[in-house]
């Protein structure tokens, strides 16, 4: 019997009786037994296993596949083994964390407060703060807020504001600073550091020492 195409689904009608015994795996003897004409009924495309065969291709579901005539051979499901990987089996795998990592910057009310509101820094002054470890000016100029450190890079002199330059002006070795902190004469020759700025809960302004900001960066408020 010709070996049909991979894929193919019987639609069939008659079955050769020769054919059928060989393709069921019976015995050369039974070739003596009477004639008979098997129809092979179809089983229904996309049924499951457990379907049952209609009429005589029951003996073909039951025997052992021939793997001489190029029939696959069927997996046990009994006796499969448990370590291949089963695709309908859930993945128990737990899911991927893809969230965020937490922001551990403390909050603004916990950094250090300034005790003014936005609006009472004028355009064009500077208010000094001593922090401790940092002495820090709070500015304003046309962008908005911010914050500018005291201490020369030069020596680490504090330096004192002069509005009538609109700068700053370091009376340890005369370095001199621009009201945004660039240095307009030395010896220093770093400009001035910048610091984060906020609005705490109770609407003032707070300082951020531990955050340096880029020198173009303003609060507005």
């Amino acid at each position: 019997m010709r070996r049909p195409p991979n894929g193919t689904t019987y639609p069939i009608g008659l079955l050769d009786r020769r054919d059928f015994l060989r393709a069921a795996g019976i015995g050369v003897s039974a070739l003596t037994l009477p004639a008979c004409h098997l129809r092979a009924i179809p089983v229904p495309k996309g049924a499951g296993e457990d379907a049952e065969v209609p009429g005589d291709l029951a003996l073909l579901a039951d025997r052992p596949p021939d793997l001489a005539l190029g029939e696959a051979a069927v997996p046990d499901l009994a006796t499969r083994d448990l370590a291949t990987r089963d695709l309908a089996t859930p993945d128990l795998a737990p899911p991927r964390d893809f969230a965020q990592p937490p922001d551990l910057r403390p909050s603004c009310d916990k950094l250090f407060n300034t005790g003014k509101p936005p609006k009472a820094f004028l355009i064009g002054t500077a208010t000094y703060y001593g922090l401790g470890r940092n002495e820090i000016f709070v500015c304003r100029d046309g962008g908005g807020l911010y914050s500018v450190s005291a201490l020369c890079t030069h020596a680490g002199c504090t330096i004192a504001f002069q509005p009538v330059n609109m700068g700053f002006h370091c009376p340890c070795h005369g370095s001199n600073f621009d009201f945004a902190g660039t240095v307009t004469g030395g010896p220093a020759a770093k400009p001035l550091e910048h610091f984060g700025l906020c609005i705490g809960k109770d609407g003032f302004v707070h300082i951020d020492e531990d955050t340096f900001v880029a020198p173009g960066v303003r609060l507005i408020a």
